[in-house]
């Protein structure tokens, strides 16, 4: 009986976050910097680290907590990859739009040579 007391009096310990975080805080910097290769490498490495804290986790709160942080982190570090993939679409077709000035240039050059 003894026993059972000294173990329900010990508080349920939340999983060490210290590495999911820092995991976290590399995947964004990644993306922010468009060093998509290293958020894959990052990613990979945040999926392992994700299940192992759901496999420890001490309850379902805990897991839910775990859940809510990836879901946040992905919507976050997906949003601006679309922003920095849109913004390149948009820079892509100026230089696209440019290049007719290029091609007109390049034919009236040619005929002031003749």
């Amino acid at each position: 009986m003894r026993e059972r007391t000294a173990r329900a009096s010990n508080p349920i310990e939340m999983p060490d976050l210290s590495k999911l975080e820092s995991l976290e805080a590399a995947l964004r910097r990644s993306v922010l910097s468009d060093s998509f290769a290293e958020a894959q490498s990052f990613l990979s490495d945040y999926v392992v680290e994700f299940e192992r804290l759901l496999d420890t986790a001490p309850g379902p709160r805990d897991a839910q907590e775990i859940f809510r942080r990836m879901i946040s982190l992905l919507d976050s570090t997906h949003a601006f990859a679309e922003a920095t993939r849109h913004y390149a679409c948009s820079e892509l077709a100026q230089v696209q739009a440019l290049r007719h000035y290029q091609t007109n240039a390049g034919a009236l050059h040619i005929r002031g040579d003749a």
